[in-house]
């Protein structure tokens, strides 16, 4: 797809400096597979002990497990 982008110059020249190997292009979707990525973790983190009804299986107890 092509699009048209207006970018902050010094922000772009930086990136490139860090990723000599990269193109303009590849720089402005790694940018964004971070932000993705950045966001899906907040969404996770905040689901975290937000099920405080959840029944969890009990674990079986081995009473003579070291004996043989």
């Amino acid at each position: 797809m092509n699009i048209s982008l207006n970018l902050d110059k010094d922000l772009l020249d930086q990136a490139l400096e860090m990723y000599p190997d990269k193109t303009k292009k590849e720089i402005v979707e790694i940018g964004l597979q971070e932000l993705i990525r950045v966001s899906k973790r907040k969404e996770l983190g905040q689901l975290f002990g937000s099920q405080k009804n959840l029944n969890l299986p009990r674990r079986a107890h081995r009473k003579n497990y070291h004996e043989t």
